[in-house]
C-alpha cells in the first residue's frame, strides 16, 4: 500500500480496511456485497449521508452548463451567493467570508488575520483540541498525540484547560494572544460540548483583553449540533466563524471563514489567497447544502434535536445499567467510553485500554459481527473511545440499530467475553451462550500484589515486552484462554505481535508495591510494548532510540527513580549505555540474572561441581559473562561456545578479561576448578604478569598457548568452540548454561548426552523443549520477600505466586536498597558489582528460584 502504509497497516490489522465498492444514504457495500451501516460520516463531513441525490444533481447540472469554476480574479455568482447566504446566517454583525479549500486550511486563514490584526504572534487554545494538521492549525491543537517539537511551534501556541475560566483569564490578561481558538463542542478530544456560560465568557474577556475569539465550527457547523451553528446554541458572537466539512455536502471539499464587521483587515486580504478557494462549483454545492439544511421544506434541524432526544436518553440508561460506560457530546456527535476496570492485572487489556487497541478492536468487531461502521477518536482513544457521528438524515430505526450494538459491546466488557470482542482476528465464532467467563468452573483467583501505597516510597519502573507467543498466550484474557482453542490462542498471540511491529507505543499496565524484610516499600510500574524480541532487533537505530524515548517518558511520568530494563530493551540500548544519560539510576537487571542462575545450578549439583564439565553458550553477553566468571570457579572443566559471528580470538579475549576478573577479587580458587587449573598452568609455565599485562592483539595466542599446555599436560580447563552445528558434543558434557541473545530457539535439547541438565537463562528460550528427556531448567527467576506476590494475574509470565524475573527483581532490591548510581549497565559487568547485587538480593530476601517437582531434586 502506497498510500498512508501506516494508517493503512493499523486498518488491516483490525480488518477495517474495507473494500469498499458504493456507498449511498448511510451505508456503504463492499466488493462481498456486504451492506454496512456508517455511524462516522466522513468525520462529519457528509451532512446527508453518501452521495446525496439533490447534491449531486446541483453539482451536475452545474459542470454541464458550463457555469465558470476557477476565475480568479474574477468572483462567480455562486461565490458571492453563497458568501452571502452565510453572512445571513451568521447574524447581522458579520460582514466578510473568506472561502478556503479544507478545514485546516481555514484555521490557518484564521490564525494569519488574527496576527495581522492584533500584531501579536501568540496564539492561545484549549488542551485536548484539534484544529487540523497543517503547522499552525497542529500548533493549536491540544494533544499529546501530535507534540513533537519538529512539527509543532511551542512557542507562540499555548494552552489553557478547556472549560476553566479561572485559567482563561489569567492567560488572556498578559494581553499576548492573537487569539483564542476554541471548539464549541470539542470533537476529537472527547465530544465534550463546552459548558452552558463559558463561551459567552471567553467572548468578554477576548472582548476585554483585545484578543480575537474564533470560534472552530468546522466539526459542529451546518446542523451537527442541532443549530444550524453551535455559535447559536451557546449564544456567542465570536469574532471570526470557521466552517468546512459539511459545507461541501459531501461532494467536494470546502472551507469559509466568517468574520465579523471591523475584523477584517487589508494587510490581511493583500497577503492571502488561494488557487483553487472562491470556486464556483464548491460554492454552488455548499448553497444546496445550506438550502436542504434550512431551506422551507427542511424539517432537518427538528429531526437532528429529536434524534439527540433519544440518543441521551438511551446512553443515560446504558451508563446506569453499566457502570463503566460513559458517554458525551450532543446533537449528532458523541463520543462513547467503554472500559473494564474491573479486569485488573491482565497486561492484555490494560494494554487494550491505555492505547487504540480497545477502541481498535472494538470498532472492528462493531464491523464484523454488527455490520455497523464507526472509528475511534483522533484524541481519546485511550479510554476505550469511539465516535459516533452518522448523517444527520440518518432514520430512526437505523439510530436503534446502532444503539442496540453499543449496549452488546457493554455486556461484552461486563461479563469479560473478550472471546466475543476478539473473535472476528482468528475466525473464532462464540456459543450462543453469553454465559459470564468462568461461569461453569470453580478457579481459585490468586489475589494481585498490593497497589502502589501513598507516602515517601521509592519508585521504579520496569521496561518490558512479550518474548515469545507462549509467555502471550499465558496472558491472554480469561475468556480467550477458555474458549479459544490452543491454534486460535496462538494466532491471537501472532497477531499481537504483528500489531507490536506497526505500533509499538508502550503503556503502563499493572502497578504495584513490594516491601522488604526491613520494612522498606516501594513502588513500581510495568511498562509494556507489544513488539516481539525479533521486531526489536531489526528496529532502524533511530526507531530504536524512539522506542527507549517512549518507554522513559512513560516512567518518567510516574515519576520513576529507578528503571529496569527488561528483556531486549536492554539489547537495543547496549546494555543502558545508549540512554547512561537518562535521569534514572538504570538496571538491566543482568548481574542478578546470573548471580541467581548460578546459585540455582551449585544447589543442583552441589560440591560435586569440580569433577563436572560446563559447556556455556552467550559468554560474551552480559549475562553469560557473569555466569563463566561465577562457574568457572565451580566446574572443573569448561567448553565455551561462541556464535557463527565470533571468533576465536574474541572469546579468548572475554576469557582473558573474565578470569583476570576472578584472580583479582581475590576469589580463593580451587585446584580443581577451571579458573584454578589456569592459572595454574599459567603460573608454572610463569606467564601470568606476560598474560595480565600483555596487549590485546597478543591475547588470543598467549591465552591459547596455555589452554594447549595444560592440555597437553592433563590439565583441561577451557575449550573454545565456534558454532554448535560446528562443535562436536562430547559425551561427558554434565551441564549446559544458556544465556544468549539469538532471539528464537537454536539449540536442541537432545543433542546433549541424556544425564545432562540444561540450564536456559535465555528469553525467548535459546533451548527446543519439545519432546525428549533431558532436564531443561528455566534460568533467571527469583522467589520474592513477599510469597504471594502476582504481578499481573498470570505474574507476567505465567510463574507460581512469590516468584518472578531476575531482571524486574533487581529492579525492586535496587529501589529497596535506594541506591545512588546505576548497576548493571553495559556488555561488561564487574564481576564485583554482579556479586553486590547478589548479597543485596539476600538482604532483602531475594533468592533464586528452584523448581522441586523435577524428579531429580530433592524435595
Amino acid at each position: 500500500m502506497n498510500i498512508q502504509p501506516y494508517r493503512q497497516s493499523i486498518l488491516k490489522k483490525f480488518k477495517l480496511d474495507l473494500d469498499i465498492v458504493r456507498s449511498k444514504g448511510s451505508y456503504h457495500y463492499d466488493a462481498q456485497g456486504k451492506k454496512i451501516l456508517d455511524g462516522v460520516a466522513q468525520y462529519g463531513a457528509l451532512p446527508f449521508g453518501h452521495n446525496p441525490s439533490e447534491l449531486n444533481a446541483i453539482a451536475i447540472e452545474y459542470l454541464q452548463s458550463e457555469r465558470p469554476n476557477f476565475i480568479q480574479p474574477f468572483v462567480a455568482a455562486s461565490t458571492q451567493q453563497l458568501a452571502d447566504r452565510l453572512i445571513q446566517i451568521a447574524g447581522p454583525k458579520y460582514e466578510h467570508v473568506v472561502f478556503t479549500n479544507t478545514g485546516t486550511e481555514t484555521v490557518e486563514a484564521a490564525l494569519k488575520l488574527s496576527r495581522l490584526k492584533t500584531g501579536r504572534r501568540a496564539v492561545l487554545s484549549a488542551n485536548n483540541s484539534f484544529h487540523g494538521k497543517t503547522y499552525a492549525a497542529l500548533s493549536a491543537t491540544g494533544s499529546k498525540r501530535y507534540s513533537n517539537p519538529n512539527i509543532v511551534d511551542s512557542e507562540n501556541f499555548s494552552k489553557v484547560q478547556y472549560n476553566d475560566l479561572v485559567e482563561l483569564q489569567a492567560a488572556l490578561e498578559t494581553r499576548r494572544f492573537s487569539a483564542f481558538i476554541v471548539e464549541p463542542i470539542q470533537g476529537e478530544g472527547g465530544m465534550t460540548p463546552a459548558d452552558s456560560n463559558y463561551l459567552v465568557e471567553a467572548e468578554r474577556l477576548c472582548r476585554a483583553y483585545g484578543t480575537l475569539l474564533v470560534l472552530d465550527e468546522i466539526q459542529t457547523g451546518l446542523g451537527r449540533s442541532g443549530a444550524v451553528l453551535a455559535a447559536h446554541r451557546f449564544g456567542v458572537e465570536p469574532d471570526v466563524i470557521l466552517l468546512s466539512k459539511a459545507l461541501g455536502g459531501g461532494i467536494i471539499p470546502i472551507g469559509a471563514m466568517i468574520i465579523k464587521r471591523g475584523v477584517y483587515s487589508a494587510e490581511f486580504d493583500s497577503k492571502h489567497s488561494s488557487t483553487f478557494a472562491n470556486g464556483g462549483l464548491a460554492c454552488a454545492v455548499g448553497l444546496g447544502v445550506i438550502d436542504s439544511l434550512i431551506g422551507e421544506q427542511s424539517a432537518l434541524l427538528e429531526h437532528v434535536r429529536e434524534c439527540e432526544t433519544i440518543i441521551s436518553q438511551r446512553l443515560a440508561l446504558l451508563a446506569e445499567k453499566y457502570s463503566s460506560f460513559t458517554y458525551s457530546g450532543l446533537g449528532l456527535m458523541y463520543a462513547l467510553h467503554f472500559s473494564d476496570p474491573a479486569t485488573q492485572g491482565n497486561y492484555i487489556v490494560s494494554y487494550a485500554q491505555k492505547s487504540d487497541l480497545m477502541s481498535l478492536l472494538i470498532c472492528g468487531y462493531l464491523v464484523h459481527v454488527k455490520g455497523i461502521f464507526c472509528m475511534p477518536l483522533l484524541n481519546d482513544a485511550e479510554r476505550g473511545s469511539i465516535r459516533f457521528q452518522p448523517a444527520l438524515n440518518i432514520s430512526k430505526s437505523e439510530l436503534n440499530r446502532f444503539l442496540g450494538a453499543f449496549e452488546e459491546v457493554c455486556a461484552i466488557l461486563q461479563s469479560k467475553r473478550y472471546d466475543k470482542l476478539m473473535g472476528y482476528l482468528v475466525g473464532y465464532v462464540p456459543a450462543v451462550s453469553d454465559a459470564p467467563v468462568n461461569g461453569n468452573k470453580k478457579k481459585k483467583t490468586r489475589p494481585l500484589s498490593p497497589r502502589p501505597v501513598e507516602g515517601d516510597h521509592v519508585q521504579f519502573a520496569f521496561l518490558l515486552h512479550s518474548t515469545s507467543a507462549e509467555d502471550i498466550c499465558r496472558g491472554l484474557p480469561e475468556a480467550v484462554i477458555e474458549y479459544f482453542s490452543e491454534a486460535q490462542r496462538l494466532a491471537l498471540a501472532h497477531w499481537f505481535f504483528s500489531f507490536g511491529q506497526i505500533e509499538n507505543s508502550p503503556e503502563v499496565v499493572f502497578e504495584f508495591s513490594m516491601a522488604s524484610p526491613h520494612g522498606r516499600v516501594v513502588n513500581g510500574a510495568m511498562i509494556y510494548s507489544p513488539i516481539s524480541p525479533q521486531a526489536m532487533l531489526k528496529l532502524s537505530r533511530a526507531d530504536k532510540a524512539d522506542l527507549l524515548k517512549k518507554y522513559l517518558q512513560k516512567a518518567q511520568d510516574v515519576g520513576a527513580v529507578v528503571v529496569g530494563l527488561g528483556a531486549y530493551t536492554s539489547v537495543i540500548s547496549k546494555g543502558g549505555l545508549d540512554i547512561a544519560d537518562a535521569p534514572f539510576r538504570l538496571t538491566t537487571g543482568n548481574s542478578l540474572t546470573a548471580i541467581s542462575s548460578c546459585n540455582l545450578i551449585r544447589e543442583v549439583f552441589g560440591r560435586s561441581a569440580l569433577q563436572k564439565r560446563l559447556m556455556i553458550f552467550g559468554a560474551r553477553g552480559s549475562v553469560g559473562r557473569v555466569a563463566l566468571m561465577d562457574l568457572c570457579q565451580y566446574f572443573g572443566k569448561i567448553d565455551i561456545v561462541g556464535s557463527m559471528s565470533s571468533t576465536v580470538e574474541e572469546q579468548y579475549i572475554n576469557l582473558r578479561s573474565a578470569l583476570i576478573e576472578v584472580l583479582l577479587q581475590g576469589e580463593c580458587l580451587s585446584d580443581d576448578s577451571a579458573a584454578g587449573k589456569f592459572w595454574g598452568v599459567c603460573r608454572n609455565l610463569d606467564l601470568e604478569q606476560a598474560l595480565l599485562h600483555s596487549p590485546v592483539e597478543q591475547v588470543p595466542t598467549l591465552m591459547q598457548s596455555i589452554v594447549d599446555a595444560g592440555a597437553a599436560s592433563g590439565v583441561q580447563s577451557f575449550e573454545i568452540h565456534i558454532g554448535l552445528e560446528q562443535t562436536v558434543i562430547a559425551q561427558d558434557i554434565d551441564c549446559v548454561y544458556s544465556a544468549t541473545s539469538e532471539g528464537k530457539p537454536f539449540i536442541t535439547a537432545d543433542v546433549f548426552p541424556k544425564t545432562c541438565k540444561i540450564f536456559d537463562v535465555a528469553r525467548p528460550f535459546d533451548v527446543l523443549r519439545e519432546g525428549g528427556a533431558r532436564e531443561v531448567y528455566e534460568g533467571g527467576l527469583v522467589t520474592l520477600p513477599d510469597a504471594q506476590a502476582m504481578l499481573s494475574d498470570c505474574n507476567i509470565i505465567g510463574c507460581e505466586p512469590g516468584v518472578s524475573l531476575a531482571c524486574l527483581s533487581e529492579t525492586i532490591l535496587l529501589s529497596m536498597e535506594n541506591v545512588s548510581s546505576s548497576y548493571s549497565i553495559g556488555k561488561e559487568i564487574a564481576y564485583g558489582e554482579a556479586k553486590e547485587v547478589g548479597e543485596l538480593a539476600a538482604h532483602h530476601g531475594f533468592s533464586h528460584y528452584i523448581d522441586r517437582k523435577k524428579d531429580s531434586l530433592p524435595a
